[in-house]
């Protein structure tokens, strides 16, 4: 799981870089592996990435067997709703920054050369599942959050 989880990490932080990211949404923080819950308000938006489970899809026995296991991980987009005000619009503040920043994320994730995290030892598949928008209350800022779902089925050798 750690493993994938940091190469997702590397994969978000490539995309907050690119200029269609950056029109979107500006985020100067790093990814965080796990979402801290409350931070500072300067720290508004970050991307966390979240282990949600690990199950089994299949194994072999035997020392050249192998067993594949589905790691289901969440990666939220949070933001400060007071940063996005504007009395002027008629719609929720924020909620357009995240939809289009989490379609940019799915985008790149749906990718062909993505489905096996380029390539990364024993990925078959990364399939993104949902995402959701959620508003929250953490301290006393109202935050924002898009979560994206995703599973990715991964190949583990048998190890003598």
């Amino acid at each position: 799981m750690e493993q994938v989880m940091d190469k997702i990490i590397s994969e978000i932080e490539e995309l907050k870089a690119t200029d269609e990211f950056v029109q979107v949404m500006d985020i100067q923080t790093d990814v965080k592996f796990e979402d801290p819950g409350l931070v500072v308000v300067a720290e508004y938006p970050y991307i966390f990435v979240s282990p949600l489970s690990e199950s089994p899809v299949s194994d072999t026995l035997g020392r050249a067997g192998y067993d594949v296991r589905r790691l289901e991980i969440a990666i939220g987009i949070v933001i400060n709703a007071a940063d996005y005000f504007d009395y002027t619009v008629s719609e929720a503040a924020g909620v357009r920054q995240l939809v289009q920043s989490s379609t940019l994320l799915r985008e790149r994730l749906r990718r062909l050369s993505k489905r096996n995290l380029d390539g990364l030892a024993g990925v078959r598949n990364v399939v993104v599942l949902s995402t959701s928008y959620v508003p929250d209350l953490r301290d006393q800022t109202f935050v924002r959050v898009a979560v994206t779902n995703i599973s990715v089925e991964r190949q583990y050798q048998h190890e003598e």
